[in-house]
């Protein structure tokens, strides 16, 4: 596992590029992975999961979306207090702790946020 770090116009990409060439933000996105025909099922929940598989890689994409009542005022954007401080990275550091330790996790791939002004959105895939 290789961690890297992506700066983009909007935010920043952590990535494994032993797993991932240099990501862009669209592989984030559902209409990338549609047009490829890629996604192989969707996952309820609170935001819901795409998975996705193609030749060479069996992967799930997470947005990142609140819940309970706050869920109702803002659906996905969360307060801006650092990069390593966004959910998505931590949930993708821990994960690779935890991989690096040989426990049985989801190996993670990527992850991103967007950020904008004192918000930002983020995205995981494992």
């Amino acid at each position: 596992m290789a961690v890297e770090l992506l700066t983009t116009s909007a935010g920043a990409i952590l990535y494994d590029s032993t797993r991932v060439g240099k990501p862009s933000d669209e592989i984030f996105t559902q209409d990338y992975w549609a047009a490829r025909k890629t996604i192989t099922a969707r996952a309820g929940g609170r935001g819901g999961v795409l998975f996705l598989r193609d030749d060479q890689h069996h992967w799930v994409l997470r947005h990142y979306r609140r819940g309970g009542l706050v869920a109702k005022l803002i659906e996905d954007l969360y307060f801006w207090t650092g990069a390593e401080r966004t959910r998505a990275f931590r949930e993708w550091r821990l994960l690779y702790l935890l991989c690096q330790q040989g426990l049985p996790v989801p190996a993670p791939v990527a992850t991103r946020y967007l950020r904008r002004h004192f918000w930002y959105r983020a995205d995981l895939i494992t």
